[in-house]
């Protein structure tokens, strides 16, 4: 998301969608501190476990970044937990 999701500077609020935006980088936080990794590796790993097979690119060129990254491939979100970042990043409950 052009690094929407991992950056931790103030969301706009004259954005759209900024609520949205806030509740699903709180809910990605909330799930990555269970877990004991970072916001990024949390998204990546549910990114990697979307149904309609994403193929996620990640564009950083540090490679402590990278390395944080490539945890993601390992981290088995419970069916709640991708559930709940979905919604998060709906912006609503599922019916």
């Amino acid at each position: 998301a052009a690094g929407r999701i991992t950056y931790n500077g103030a969301i706009a609020l004259h954005e759209h969608d900024h609520a949205r935006r806030l509740k699903l980088r709180e809910t990605l936080d909330l799930v990555a501190r269970e877990r004991g990794v970072s916001r990024s590796v949390t998204a990546l790993a549910w990114l990697l476990r979307h149904p309609s097979k994403i193929v996620p690119i990640i564009g950083s060129t540090n490679p402590s970044n990278i390395e944080d990254a490539a945890k993601a491939v390992d981290l088995e979100l419970s069916r709640e937990e991708w559930y709940l970042v979905f919604e998060a990043a709906l912006g609503h409950r599922l019916a």
